[in-house]
């Protein structure tokens, strides 16, 4: 199954890079994540621990793609709960007239998810977490709220 969401945000792609991409900010904007750790310059693997109601299931996985300010890649190989599927995932950044289009694209196997969850329902929730979390990113960028510090900046 596969889910798509995209956003326009009104600032320019190396600002919408530099948040999405830092870990540290991740969990301020992203309501699906309570943590999230990288190794690796480029990165090359991740850690996460989910925000799912009370539940703080865990994940891991590798970085696949790793185009500076145009796209990244990544797939879950490991999960601490059958409510975080395996799968893959993408971020397309692409420069617009008004700023950056963040698009996301995350593909997985209903195959894993437990027989409470149909793959329909959890499809449903990843994107509406993921429209609700796209939402608050922007905001908080276009308010200057989230800020990436630089070497040699402020």
């Amino acid at each position: 199954m596969n889910a798509q969401v995209s956003v326009e945000i009104a600032a320019p792609v190396a600002t919408v890079w530099a948040v999405v991409q830092s870990p540290t900010l991740r969990p301020r904007w992203d309501l699906r994540i309570a943590s999230y750790q990288t190794a690796g310059s480029p990165p090359e693997t991740f850690r996460l621990v989910a925000r799912m109601g009370l539940l703080r299931p865990k994940a891991a996985g590798r970085v696949l793609l790793w185009r500076e300010e145009r796209q990244s890649a990544i797939t879950v190989d490991e999960s601490t709960s059958r409510l975080l599927p395996r799968g893959s995932g993408s971020w397309t950044f692409e420069a617009t007239q008004t700023g950056t289009r963040l698009t996301s694209r995350f593909s997985f196997s209903e195959a894993g998810l437990p027989l409470i969850l149909p793959g329909w329902l959890f499809l449903g929730i990843f994107h509406y977490d993921t429209l609700r979390s796209f939402r608050r990113l922007k905001r908080m960028v276009e308010s200057g709220a989230l800020t990436v510090q630089t070497p040699g900046g402020p």
